[in-house]
C-alpha cells in the first residue's frame, strides 16, 4: 500500500511505503516500518519475512501488522476465498485501517498475491474485494504471481481463472508477472543456473519499483 507520512528534512521518493516515525528499540537511529499488513495461513511464511526484513538493518516490518493461522487452505480456492475470507475479514480490515489511519494522506493498496495456491488466490481475492467494499474511492492495485506452466499445484490453472474474475471487479489494475519469465531472467541474465525464489523475488521487485517509481 502507498502512502504518504515522512519527515520533512529527507526525500520524498526514499520514503515512500514506510513509517519512518518508528523507532527501533535497539537502535538510536529511525529505522524505517513498512506500511504492511503481511497476511498467510501458515505462520512461518509471515515469521520468515519479517526475520528477513529486520536483518537487513535498513528497514523492518510491524510484528503488530500481521495475520496468520496454523493450517493453510490446501490449495483450494473456494476454501480460502469463502472460508477463510469470511473468517478473518473483520481482523484485517481492522489491521488496515491502523495503517491507513496513522497516514498523513492515504492514497490506496497494492496488494501482493500468488495465483497458484488457495490463501494467495482465494483469500487475496476476498481481501481485495473487502478493501473495495470498505475504500470505495481509494485505488486499489493488484502485483500477481503467474504460476509455473508446469507447477505443482494440479488446480493452479482453476484458482489463477477464479482470482483474475474477482480482480475485474474489483481492482483498478493488475500488475502480472510470470514465474517462468522470472526464471528466465535469472537464468539469462543474472547467471543463475538453478534460480531459488529469494532470486525471483528479487527481480519481481525490481520491475515493481520501476513501475511504480520509475
Amino acid at each position: 500500500r502507498r502512502a504518504f507520512s515522512r519527515e520533512p528534512h529527507r526525500d520524498e521518493d526514499s520514503d515512500a511505503g514506510f513509517n519512518s516515525d518508528d523507532v527501533a528499540s535497539t537502535s538510536s537511529r529511525k529505522t524505517p516500518v513498512a506500511r504492511a499488513v503481511l497476511i498467510d495461513m501458515e505462520p512461518k511464511v509471515v515469521q520468515a519475512s519479517v526475520r528477513r526484513a529486520r536483518k537487513t538493518g535498513r528497514w523492518r516490518y510491524d510484528g503488530d501488522r500481521t495475520l496468520a493461522f496454523q493450517s493453510g487452505s490446501g490449495n483450494n480456492w473456494a476454501r480460502g476465498y469463502h472460508t477463510y475470507g469470511e473468517l478473518v475479514r473483520d481482523e484485517v480490515l481492522d489491521l488496515v485501517r491502523a495503517e491507513a489511519e496513522a497516514c498523513d494522506h492515504m492514497g490506496g493498496f497494492m496488494l501482493m498475491q500468488s495465483m497458484a495456491g488457495g490463501t494467495g488466490a482465494g483469500l487475496g481475492a476476498y481481501v481485495a474485494n473487502a478493501l473495495r467494499d470498505t475504500y470505495p474511492t481509494a485505488t486499489l492495485m493488484n502485483h500477481c504471481v503467474w504460476p509455473y506452466e508446469s507447477g505443482e499445484v494440479i488446480v493452479q490453472s482453476y484458482n489463477t481463472l477464479l482470482t483474475l474474475s474477482s480482480l475485474l471487479d474489483a481492482s483498478d489494475g493488475v500488475c502480472i508477472v510470470q514465474n517462468e519469465e522470472l526464471h528466465q531472467t535469472c537464468v539469462r541474465l543474472l547467471g543463475c543456473e538453478r534460480p531459488t525464489f529469494g532470486d525471483m523475488n528479487a527481480v519481481a521487485a525490481q520491475q515493481l519499483a520501476g513501475v511504480l517509481l520509475p
